[in-house]
């Protein structure tokens, strides 16, 4: 990751802009992002989940536009997160 983050100095500041010199590294360091992204996901869906699932005396319940507001929001951070992990899994599989 630092290799992805010295050559993003270097340029205009975006990671993975182009490949890195030594392809080792890249596909190793976009499997620790995909990696990270894949966790992030679990952590996501986990929540959604459990907003599913709150009974009829919890906060959630008391509040029924909060929780709605959370469960859009995961949605739409989940389905950034799935994208963005779908692109790296096909960039990494495109590197091999």
């Amino acid at each position: 990751l630092n290799y992805l983050v010295m050559e993003a100095a270097q340029t205009d500041g975006r990671l993975a802009r182009r490949p890195l010199q030594d392809m080792n590294k890249e596909i190793q360091a976009h499997k620790i992002l995909s990696s990270l992204f894949i966790q992030l996901i679990e952590e996501r869906n986990a929540t959604i989940m459990s907003l599913d699932s709150c009974d009829s005396s919890s906060l959630c319940e008391r509040l029924p536009v909060r929780r709605q507001m959370a469960q859009d929001l995961l949605h739409g951070e989940l389905r950034i997160l799935k994208s963005a992990s779908a692109w790296l899994e096909n960039y990494c599989f495109s590197l091999t």
